[in-house]
């Protein structure tokens, strides 16, 4: 068992999901993007699951694992924000950017005043920045220390 809906030594996502999804799971594996969005799109969100991966083990543990903010990569993290962003609120940013210094997660904490969600100009010149500063073996900047 190797497909998507394999995950660790013994335990399947298809033992979460319903039979429909589980009889189409090759095309994850086999299919285009257009097929996998076909395969699956008829399905309605209600016959998706069987049982609620948020609620059930080992699934939960799996889930909250891998939550960001638990633990700390080896690689510098910018973490990019709107002050008007109303879908993921700056209140939650912060919280993550809390975790993630908690954790150990080198961090630049980047806020782009009045921005919303969508990508405005200048947070993609921040980006851009960022990576070119990471390539160019700029040393990071780290916000969990007062530094950025």
């Amino acid at each position: 068992r190797d497909g998507w809906l394999y995950y660790g030594e013994s335990d399947a996502v298809e033992d979460y999901v319903s039979e429909e999804v589980a009889a189409v799971d090759e095309v994850v594996d086999e299919g285009c993007l257009g097929e996998i969005v076909d395969a699956f799109i008829r399905i309605p969100i209600e016959d998706f699951y069987d049982r609620s991966l948020f609620e059930t083990e080992p699934a939960l543990s799996v889930l909250r694992a891998n939550d960001p903010g638990h633990a700390a990569a080896d690689a510098p993290l910018l973490l990019a924000s709107g002050t008007a962003d109303t879908w993921v609120v700056p209140a939650r940013v912060h919280a993550l950017f809390d975790q993630l210094c908690a954790a150990g997660q080198a961090t630049e904490l980047v806020e782009i005043g009045g921005a919303d969600h969508n990508v405005t100009p200048a947070m993609s010149d921040r980006v851009r920045a960022w990576f070119a500063d990471r390539l160019a073996g700029v040393d990071p900047t780290d916000s969990c220390s007062g530094g950025g």
